[in-house]
């Protein structure tokens, strides 16, 4: 494992991929919660992701 300094979604857009920690549970509405810290960024870079996100928790379960 290499610890890196710098802006997260630099690396993403370098192709990295990146982990976004949930707390696995939807909405009312069918969303994904997306809480605070990378999951709040998350969201707002990737808009249709609490929906995607929320169809699949909603589907699969919330498994590691």
């Amino acid at each position: 494992m290499q610890e890196i300094i710098g802006n997260l979604w630099d690396l993403h857009d370098q192709g990295f991929c990146i982990g976004v920690p949930t707390n696995g549970n939807c909405r009312r509405d069918g969303r994904a919660v997306m809480g605070a810290g990378v999951a709040f960024a998350a969201a707002n870079r990737f808009p249709t992701l609490p929906i995607l996100l929320g169809a699949k928790l909603r589907a699969f379960g919330n498994h590691a």
